[in-house]
């Protein structure tokens, strides 16, 4: 082989580990910092619930199915930053929760998380508390 030849093929072999190195690579998706816990996953059925309005980023769901009159939905699943969450996931109970079970556990989360999760687990907080709500109203009348 000729020294041209080796210094050509080395400089292939170069520009070929450059770019797979510095090709773009997929964006990981953002999580939020929770300490003492890990972050919580989304959660992919869906049901109906209403989340507060006042917290920012905090929508209900766009295609909930409706339930029939008495059913109640073990999992509330509410949409915080255009991802959907299960709100007992969120504050780490299993679903169905009683609310003061879930008071509780909200105090807990809010005393552990940083201060810029607070709002998720309060949206997730109000999503439970605003379907158990609903459910009381459905069942009373």
């Amino acid at each position: 082989m000729q020294p041209k030849d080796l210094l050509l093929c080395y400089t292939a072999v170069f520009f070929l580990a450059a770019f797979l190195i510095l090709r773009k690579r997929p964006r990981k998706r953002m999580l939020l910092k929770l300490r003492g816990q890990g972050a919580p996953k989304a959660a992919t059925g869906r049901s109906p619930s209403t989340a507060s309005p006042e917290i920012e980023g905090a929508q209900p769901p766009a295609n909930g199915t409706p339930l029939s009159l008495g059913e109640r939905p073990l999992n509330v699943i509410f949409n915080y930053n255009g991802e959907s969450w299960d709100a007992y996931e969120v504050l780490g109970l299993p679903a169905g929760s009683s609310l003061e079970l879930c008071e509780q556990a909200l105090h807990e989360s809010l005393q552990r998380v940083d201060t810029g999760a607070r709002p998720f687990m309060e949206a997730a907080f109000s999503a439970i508390k605003s379907q158990t709500e609903s459910y009381k109203i459905s069942k009373g009348s």
